[in-house]
């Protein structure tokens, strides 16, 4: 039996600093309701740049739009495809028995790899 989690969820970004990580990255902390996650991902342009194609960038647009649809009960699998830095993987670990988090892109699954530990 599923169990409701409650209403749709407001959403926070706060930038945390930086880590230690070989690629000098930074943490986001996102909270989705009551379930908070640390982020790891690539720092952005500092100029307002263009992103470089090897950037994988943190929680916004469309992943703070897909956090908020989030299903709002408890399940036994969920599958984040295209992870990115691991930011739904991270908040979907919380309410989800198994996640699978799967990407194209080597780098992705190193940063949802920090995310998750």
């Amino acid at each position: 039996m599923r169990t409701p989690i409650g209403p749709p969820p407001s959403i926070q970004c706060i930038p945390t600093g930086t880590t230690s990580s070989r690629h000098g990255s930074v943490q986001t902390r996102i909270s989705v309701g009551e379930l908070t996650a640390t982020v790891v991902h690539d720092p952005l342009p500092a100029d307002g740049a263009p992103l470089r194609a090897e950037i994988v960038p943190g929680p916004a647009g469309a992943t703070l739009s897909l956090l908020q649809l989030l299903p709002q009960e408890r399940v036994d699998r969920a599958w984040d495809l295209g992870c990115g830095s691991g930011a739904i993987a991270a908040i979907l670990a919380q309410f989800a028995n198994q996640v699978v988090a799967t990407d194209i892109d080597p780098r992705c699954l190193e940063f949802t790899q920090q995310t998750a530990h």
